[in-house]
């Protein structure tokens, strides 16, 4: 039985909602990275038919445990998939975007908490 692009993408999901690996990624975790991730428009050739999120938890498999690429389990990606876009990646220099955007955000979130403990703070003093 041959099984569309979009069916096997259905079960992927479906077999995801139970997280496999401590290095997959979140539902969280992957609403932030996914729009920092190279627009599947663009570039040539036939369209693409993987799941980058699947991709990406074969790339933090890899890095977490330190294996070679062709020990990556089999229900990820295959190995040569996975590497040719951790490479690909690299070489636009999506994982440095991504670093200076999550950076970013934890600075902005920092500081939202350093204001709400000055204004607790504050407000405590006032109470006295």
């Amino acid at each position: 039985m041959v099984l569309s692009p979009q069916t096997r993408q259905f079960y992927r999901a479906k077999e995801r909602a139970a997280k496999r690996y401590s290095s997959d990624l979140t539902d969280q975790e992957w609403e932030v990275i996914r729009p920092l991730l190279p627009s599947r428009s663009q570039g040539r050739g036939r369209k693409q038919q993987v799941d980058e999120r699947e991709i990406l938890n074969g790339i933090f498999y890899q890095l977490r445990n330190g294996c070679i690429w062709s020990d990556l389990p089999k229900d990820l990606p295959a190995w040569q998939t996975v590497y040719k876009y951790f490479r690909r990646w690299q070489r636009k220099g999506v994982w440095q975007q991504i670093h200076d955007q999550l950076r970013q955000s934890v600075k902005q979130q920092q500081l939202f908490l350093e204001l709400f403990a000055a204004t607790l703070y504050h407000h405590q003093l006032s109470l006295h």
